[in-house]
């Protein structure tokens, strides 16, 4: 027995080195990657059959028992920006009798304003802030009054506390609070940012950064530090860098769900490829954050602690940034019951974004993305950041590691290599 057990660990640890070797030599060709769902047919089907649902079901007139069809239009109206008359109707026919329509069309009719009309029903959405005691419904209401300039962010704080006794409990009510506070913004300089990017996080991981603005709508930057501590190099001996988007269609905060990609660490369990066509065929990185997995899988098995404590990940961070309140949004979101946040490309049709700023990035849910451009003829893909994203991860020669997500400053341009360039350390 004993000898069959030290053939099948030999076995695994042989499996497990040419595991290695093949996905230090991997590539993705470009060549390689075709979706079918960017065919201009199956896109303008798409398109139309989505418009048409949209409207059909907001059309109807509104029960209790058909609320999830509701919930599922207004969805796809934030997702793919469909702004028209019968969703903006559709929305204030929630808004006025939030009682009957129930609290989770409610939200999604809120979500809605703030992809869509986030300049609108300031009336309705004041009045929905002083009567609920829902803690969702008041922090997207409260989002929508800052973003219209309504109340100072004090009066939301003060409203907060009255409101909600148990408020520190709430891992969402409490990231809010270090919102209005001002907590969250950056607070870095040279040395900071040096210590950030030199520090191991945890011994032989890859590691990548991901740098944007306070603005999300504006492109950040994307690095990988490999598990030697140099970072990844093009062909051209250039340090590696794509541009992403980490912009959710709400632009909500990243401790809501369905907000921005959060600020802080991720844990990156490997990659795969999705069936799901929007995302399409290309690798995607994939990562998990704080309570969407056990502490086992977040850490590469290096805690003792069978349970999540704040004291395990704020152990992960340089000792300058322990107290930096940006760095525990991911913390508090898996806590609030977000996940499912990776990194991918998209196949998404680009007509639905090429009159926004960031095009050809394009939002999502809270994930973030990369530039990919597909023929709308045959379906190859013609460029694809997102496969060069995967080849530079693949080369790092391991697939376990950390994601470190933070905006750096408040400036209104995309985040540069040159800007990050004097703060790493280079051979």
């Amino acid at each position: 027995m004993v000898s069959m057990i030290k053939r099948i660990l030999l076995t695994s640890i042989i499996i497990c080195f040419y595991q290695v070797l093949i996905i230090a030599q991997q590539t993705v060709d470009v060549k390689n990657l075709k979706s079918d769902f960017a065919k201009s047919e199956r896109r303008v089907q798409f398109r139309e059959k989505l418009i048409a649902g949209i409207n059909n079901t907001l059309s109807n007139n509104f029960y209790p028992e058909n609320s999830s069809n509701w919930i599922q239009a207004f969805d796809n109206a934030s997702l793919y920006l469909i702004k028209n008359d019968t969703v903006h109707s559709a929305i204030k026919t929630v808004l006025m009798n939030t009682n009957t329509a129930g609290t989770k069309l409610t939200i999604s009719a809120l979500k809605a304003v703030h992809s869509l009309f986030i300049n609108d029903f300031t009336e309705e959405i004041e009045a929905i802030l002083n009567q609920t005691g829902i803690k969702e419904i008041f922090a997207l209401a409260v989002h929508h009054g800052l973003k219209n300039g309504l109340h100072q962010p004090q009066y939301y704080n003060d409203l907060l506390i009255n409101k909600f006794i148990d408020w520190e409990n709430d891992s969402m009510l409490k990231m809010l609070r270090y919102d209005l506070s001002g907590e969250l913004k950056p607070g870095f300089n040279e040395d900071k940012l040096r210590a950030l990017f030199s520090h191991q996080f945890q011994e032989n991981k890859t590691i990548i950064y991901s740098i944007f603005r306070e603005d999300r709508t504006i492109p950040g930057l994307t690095i990988i530090k490999k598990p030697d501590g140099k970072f990844v190099k093009d062909t051209d001996g250039n340090i590696f860098n794509i541009p992403q988007l980490a912009l959710s269609v709400t632009n909500l905060p990243g401790y809501m769900r369905t907000g921005n990609t959060p600020t802080g660490i991720f844990s990156i369990v490997g990659y795969y490829i999705t069936p799901t066509e929007e995302i399409g065929p290309t690798p995607i990185i994939l990562t998990r954050i704080p309570f969407e997995k056990t502490p086992d899988i977040f850490f590469h098995k290096q805690n003792k602690n069978k349970i999540w404590t704040i004291d395990d990940y704020k152990n992960l961070l340089p000792d300058e940034f322990q107290d930096e309140k940006m760095f525990y949004e991911s913390y508090y979101a898996g806590k609030y019951g977000r996940g499912l946040i990776i990194m991918h490309g998209s196949v998404d049709d680009p007509h639905f974004y090429k009159d926004q700023s960031y095009y050809p990035l394009t939002p999502s849910k809270g994930c973030i993305t990369s530039i990919e451009l597909w023929s709308d003829k045959n379906g190859d893909c013609i460029e694809s950041d997102q496969a060069e994203l995967a080849s530079a991860f693949f080369s790092t020669g391991q697939l376990k590691g950390f994601l470190i997500v933070f905006e750096i400053d408040d400036k209104t341009d995309p985040v540069t290599i040159d800007e990050i360039l004097p703060y790493l350390e280079l051979d």
